[in-house]
């Protein structure tokens, strides 16, 4: 079986002169992105790293990026994605865990690193990007089906993160499915979406560029806004896109508005969360006969193992669509609760084997021996999800059967939030949980108090921002006696007392809004978020917002004010005085006014920081 890279190194030999990369007004053909991915590659092998060392790449979404996971590849090591928008102490983590030395990224980036590395590979710099790939030195390089092509960190249930290492032969097999059965012709545009971290960003990448694809990127910006991302795939012709689940409801929501039908798209792949099949999501689909809906199952530790393509007749589509059957070479076990295997129309816990099936967790051979099992001379990973096979044989998702869930398309840990909300001073006990929130899953934390300590919900938020990306912070918080527990002394989540999104009352810094615009805003965001008591002070995003709600609110302000609002107006600013300042004047709101909104932020900010030195110092 090839190598992933050896598969883009065939498409850069036929078609050398053909676009592979498009980012805005840059461009890279074959031969041009092969030649990066060549410097980067001898760069590497010039440092003579040992063969187990990984080589996390740490860069914003660019060609650059692009290029640095190709040339890591090449040099027959494997990469480590990871993330810029971070938290540092998370990032320090990751390279800790996986033992690296060197890491390649941007120059703009050095300053958000921990003093960890004997070597920076900075492009501009010492990456020496005017260096040739000499075949004696890659002949040097010696590489199999079982050779590491990337470590994935994953959120961990034990409080911290863990690598996910998958190999060429895993990711080669789902490749080579995919270009049998959903081929994508030479010159098919791409869009690449996700972030490099998110192990779908792997199947955008390669499925596209080793067969002889255009890949387009999308910058932040327009990535985080339905309406300008849709703008994107009709101005690039875009053929096909991979999103979340999350993504293409805001998508659709956003196609609703669009005057422009595009033609072009013709595959929409969703992964990393269940999907439904909305009233949004099937009007998108019947105004496009020519586009196909299709749905992707598999964990971080298996990528993609099944696969089902919904009915061209839209109407017919159930609210929860299957995942599908196995993909070639793979398999589905279904387990029943005694740990035999079960008949797939009763279901049980889905086991995952064949050549889908990763290595297992980066020198986590205990976590590893837990998770990945031999059965009947078959590797098999337990995945801890339910699921039966229908009639037809296509597979029905079922849910989790432990605390794992997915928030917008990113797959979380529960015991993770929990543990690091449990340090904090004012928890005695807690847990993290999940309701439906409208169209949208959130996280809500239920509080234990401290007696000699009284906690606030900015405080508590604060506090996980240190360590936890933002998806993962809780958009409620509420306070309990005590957590129910079942007869063998295990959590209840299931008696867990439904959230109160509703009134909770005015936090002790509310500062009421004034009349008119401020006033207008905040009606629409108590709608939009349920809740009764908006500040002019408060932050969106401190008081339950979301990517998802932040939609919601823009088409809302829209309609209200009869004006076009950009929708990374309202994350840049994301307090009601701000906004209502930018929408009046035009133009940046004073000194005054931004001191006046972000007065109480920054004191429940150092609030959370010098609790956090007290807890650390008693540790």
């Amino acid at each position: 079986m090839p190598l992933i890279h050896t598969l883009f190194e065939r498409q850069a030999k036929l078609i050398p002169e053909e676009t592979s990369l498009i980012f805005g007004d840059r461009k890279a053909t074959y031969s041009q992105l092969n030649s990066m991915a060549d410097n980067i590659a001898s760069a590497i092998l010039q440092r003579r790293l040992s063969d187990s060392e990984l080589v996390p790449v740490f860069m914003e979404r660019s060609i650059e990026m692009i290029a640095a996971v190709i040339g890591v590849l090449k040099a027959g090591f494997a990469y480590v994605p990871i993330d810029p928008n971070y938290p540092k102490q998370r990032i320090a983590f990751m390279l800790e865990s996986s033992k690296a030395n060197r890491i390649i990224l941007s120059e703009h980036l050095d300053q958000r690193l921990p003093d960890l590395l004997q070597e920076k590979f900075i492009f501009g710099q010492n990456l020496g990007l005017n260096n040739k790939l000499a075949e004696t030195t890659r002949a040097e390089v010696l590489q199999d089906d079982n050779s590491l092509a990337y470590v994935i960190f994953t959120s961990g249930s034990t409080g911290q993160p863990k690598g996910v290492s998958v190999h060429h032969g895993a990711l080669t097999n789902l490749l080579e499915w995919q270009n049998e059965t959903l081929p994508a012709p030479p010159g098919e545009r791409t869009l690449q979406f996700t972030s490099l971290s998110f192990d779908v960003s792997f199947q955008e990448i390669f499925s596209t560029l080793c067969y002889g694809g255009c890949l387009v990127l999308v910058d932040e910006e327009t990535r985080r806004d339905p309406k300008s991302l849709w703008k994107h795939i009709e101005d690039w012709k875009i053929n096909r896109i991979y999103l979340p689940f999350v993504a293409l409801q805001q998508l659709s929501d956003a196609f609703e508005h669009s005057s422009r039908i595009e033609q072009a798209l013709k595959h929409v792949i969703t992964a990393g969360e269940q999907l439904q099949a909305t009233d949004s999501i099937k009007a998108l689909f019947k105004a496009l006969p020519n586009t196909r809906l299709h749905n992707h199952y598999g964990p971080s530790e298996t990528h993609v193992v099944t696969a089902h393509t919904l009915s061209e007749k839209v109407e017919s589509w159930p609210s929860l669509p299957p995942i599908g059957k196995a993909i070639a070479n793979s398999e589905v076990l279904f387990i029943d609760e005694d740990g035999n295997v079960a008949d797939p129309s009763s279901g049980g816990e889905m086991w995952l084997g064949g050549a889908c099936v990763g290595q297992g967790y980066f020198q986590r051979d205990d976590l590893t021996n837990e998770r990945f099992i031999s059965k009947g001379g078959i590797r098999y990973y337990k995945t801890g999800d339910l699921g039966k096979a229908l009639p037809n044989g296509d597979i029905q998702f079922l849910g989790r059967i432990d605390g794992q869930v997915k928030i917008r398309g990113h797959r979380v840990e529960l015991g993770e939030i929990e543990s690091r909300l449990s340090s904090h001073p004012s928890v005695l006990e807690c847990a993290v949980s999940t309701f439906e929130r409208g169209s949208e899953r959130v996280l809500t934390a239920y509080i234990v108090s401290n007696s000699d300590q009284e906690w606030d919900i900015h405080d508590l938020k604060a506090y996980l921002r240190q360590d936890l990306a933002e998806y993962m912070i809780p958009s409620s918080f509420v306070s309990i006696e005590r957590l129910p527990t079942t007869p063998s002394g295990k959590l209840d989540r299931k008696s867990l007392p439904l959230p109160d999104f509703g009134d909770t009352g005015p936090s002790a810094n509310y500062i009421a809004p004034k009349e008119g615009l401020e006033e207008t805003i905040a009606e629409v965001w108590s709608r939009v978020l349920e809740i009764r008591w908006v500040g002019s002070a408060d932050n969106f995003f401190d008081i339950g917002g979301t990517s998802i709600s932040i939609a919601k609110v823009h088409d809302e302000l829209t309609r209200t004010l009869q004006r076009e609002i950009a929708t990374p107006i309202l994350f840049q600013y994301p307090t009601i005085s701000v906004l209502a300042s930018y929408l009046e004047n035009g133009n940046e709101p004073s000194r005054k006014t931004k001191q006046r909104a972000n007065r109480a932020t920054m004191a429940r900010k150092s609030l959370a920081r010098a609790k956090a030195a007290r807890l650390n110092k008693n540790r």
